[in-house]
């Protein structure tokens, strides 16, 4: 039986996409989502909030006596807990509005940024890649990091096209500010973002104003929170600094990048491996740059392989 003519191949590719996407991730999610500590604290967190007691205070970074990011993620979980009466299985109706958001999400900022090929082909690797499932079906506040990784290259590429425009600068800052207090590690992007903008020469004195503005926002709950009590988690993040600067450790970024490349490899590799790939992909990322004619590949690039390089100093300095 022939297909009309005009049938539309690619929605027909998103949909088999989509079918494996949700299929890795959700098939007998009921025997293997968590419920751990940290879902056992947020539901109790929304459960205070549904009874009126809202909160200036999200998750703390690295155990019981460091800093406190803002509580958006509490607030955006607690909806879900409401739709079923606080019940545990929120965080599974969670999962699947997350993972949905991210899907189209990220192919329509890859078929901007490249084209539907290219969307589709990352889909299928995250659908598929071991490491993106576990990470996708844990209901905790890391979770959302690469939808904000994917939002962040867009409005990246906003400003590429038009840095004049103020909407564009508001976005970027609130959106790091926004990601920073739901996983503390996306203060990267803001090194990743300065250098791709300082490469691209598109930084001025509006934008960079603009920025900082919606920056600051995001962290208003907790300037109220300090202002209330002697400046507690302000002090809390400086000594955190302090700390972590003391205890430098040359290989405390090993750990994490290896974790990267389990993922794709599927083995334990060794430290050595690790640095060699660490500057394999940082000269490959130059290479790219120095080919490519797109002014969002070129710059984006060239800024990454700077930014490996940051990446490695600041893990082996803060740990």
């Amino acid at each position: 039986m022939k297909l009309k003519e005009g049938f539309n191949w690619s929605n027909l590719i998103l949909l088999i996409v989509l079918a494996i996407f949700l299929f890795f991730r959700f098939y007998q999610i009921n025997q293997r989502v968590q419920f751990d500590w940290d879902q056992e604290r947020d539901a109790q967190v929304a459960k205070e909030i549904l009874s009126g007691h809202l909160t200036l205070l999200g998750p703390r970074v690295l155990g019981p006596d460091k800093f406190f990011l803002a509580p958006y993620f509490y607030y955006l979980l607690t909806p879900f807990y409401w739709l079923t009466n606080l019940h545990p299985r929120a965080i599974i109706y969670f999962l699947l509005f997350y993972n949905l958001v991210f899907f189209f999400l990220t192919y329509q900022v890859l078929k901007k940024l490249f084209n539907r090929q290219t969307a589709f082909i990352f889909l299928l690797f995250w659908s598929i890649n071991k490491a993106a499932i576990a990470a996708d079906t844990i209901a905790w506040n890391p979770v959302v990091v690469p939808a904000l990784v994917i939002v962040f290259l867009g409005i990246l590429n906003r400003i590429l096209k038009d840095s004049q425009k103020k909407s564009n600068w508001f976005y970027l800052g609130i959106l790091l500010s926004m990601g920073i207090n739901f996983h503390f590690q996306i203060i990267f992007l803001v090194v990743l973002a300065v250098i791709f903008l300082l490469l691209s020469k598109k930084v001025n004195l509006k934008g960079f104003l603009t920025s900082f503005l919606g920056f600051s926002l995001s962290f208003f709950p907790l300037l109220l929170f300090d202002l209330r009590h002697n400046f507690l988690n302000t002090k809390l993040f400086l000594q955190f600094l302090k700390d972590r600067g003391e205890r430098g450790d040359f290989w405390s970024w090993w750990p994490v990048f290896q974790n990267f490349l389990s993922g794709f490899l599927a083995i334990d590799i060794s430290k050595i491996v690790a640095l060699f790939f660490l500057f394999f992909f940082s000269i490959i990322a130059f290479l790219i740059a120095k080919k490519q004619k797109a002014p969002f590949l070129k710059y984006f690039s060239a800024s990454s392989a700077i930014f490996l390089l940051i990446f490695f100093l600041g893990f082996a300095i803060y740990g």
